[in-house]
């Protein structure tokens, strides 16, 4: 009788364990959601701003500028550490690191 009830115990521990960890999935599913929206307005606002503030600039020219800027932040932050190593990815390159890891074997 006892490892009835005990089997009984742990089966409900169980499912409430995986109920939590599938509302933890959920809620953190939304957070990601809500900062993702909120990076998009705060860009948003950004372009708007800036093409406001020019007539030369299009929405175009500052979305350029923009990942310009995330690009270099991206390799500053890399480039910091140094046990990095930054490719360019492209199948063109891919061949290219192939052929010279080749050519040093020989």
């Amino acid at each position: 009788m006892f490892f009835y009830f005990f089997c009984k115990i742990d089966k409900i521990q169980k499912v409430k364990a995986a109920e939590a960890h599938c509302e933890s999935l959920h809620l953190s599913g939304i957070g990601v959601a809500r900062a993702r929206m909120a990076m998009s307005k705060g860009l948003d606002e950004s372009v708007q701003s800036l093409v406001s503030a020019s007539e030369d600039i299009c929405s175009e020219d500052v979305m350029n500028i923009l990942l310009l800027t995330q690009y270099l932040d991206m390799i500053s932050r890399v480039g910091g550490n140094s046990n990095s190593l930054l490719l360019e990815y492209s199948p063109r390159v891919v061949h290219e690191l192939k052929d010279f890891r080749e050519s040093k074997e020989q």
